[in-house]
């Protein structure tokens, strides 16, 4: 644990360290300080930000730093400590056995579907966030299943998450609804000026899953 910036460099430089949870405001050096100086000296490691700032020059900034993830205040232990284990790469129920190869695959996969979803916008700390990637997540691995998306895709998720099918739509149109005010229009604008009606402006659910779906299918060649 380090107080200020210029203490987290010096533990860096001592220890080797995987991952970093970096808070941006801090004494001495703040943390687009300390960012910038990891990027220069080409840290290896994973960084996740954690801040009360959430706005979208704020987000995207760290992101071009090297942030593998961007966590807004205030949020719960079970949050951070699901965001962790998914960017350490092991699972804190069993610290003592590493990530099989068969869970492997998954985990890139939702560190690419995370990285997407940040990359346009989606308020992390929105529980539509976290339906949209296991949405996401459904569909990438089985296209069909876009066909009848509140059958087979909605209630798999709002089982996983102990709600309703409706719920887990609503939700999902909220943060979605969030996105288009606050989100990266620029991004947006390059995924969907093609296929939304000029006139309504934004995507439907199930137009946005299919979009960024079909964006980690193409980039994991998932047949």
């Amino acid at each position: 644990m380090a107080f200020n910036g210029l203490e987290a460099l010096e533990i860096l430089e001592k220890q080797e360290v995987d991952l970093i949870l970096l808070d941006l405001i801090m004494p001495y050096l703040d943390g687009l300080g300390v960012m910038h100086k990891l990027k220069e000296k080409q840290w290896p490691g994973r960084v996740v930000v954690i801040s009360a700032l959430g706005s979208e020059e704020m987000v995207q900034l760290t992101f071009s730093l090297g942030a593998s993830y961007y966590l807004i205040k205030p949020f719960t232990m079970e949050t951070l400590l699901s965001r962790l284990k998914m960017f350490a790469g092991r699972e804190t129920e069993r610290e003592e056995k590493p990530v099989s190869a068969q869970q492997e695959p998954d985990l890139k996969l939702d560190q690419a579907i995370s990285e997407l979803l940040n990359q346009v916008g989606v308020p992390p700390n929105f529980k539509g966030y976290l339906y949209l990637r296991d949405c996401i997540k459904l569909v990438a691995k089985d296209f069909d299943r876009l066909g009848s998306i509140m059958k087979t895709v909605y209630p798999v998720v709002a089982e996983k998450y102990n709600t309703t099918p409706q719920k887990i739509e609503r939700t999902i149109r909220h943060a979605l609804e969030v996105t288009w005010e606050r989100g990266n229009l620029k991004v947006l604008n390059e995924l969907f000026s093609n296929t939304i009606d000029a006139d309504r402006g934004k995507a439907t659910n199930t137009l946005f899953i299919a979009k960024l779906a079909d964006e980690i299918r193409l980039k994991f060649s998932l047949s």
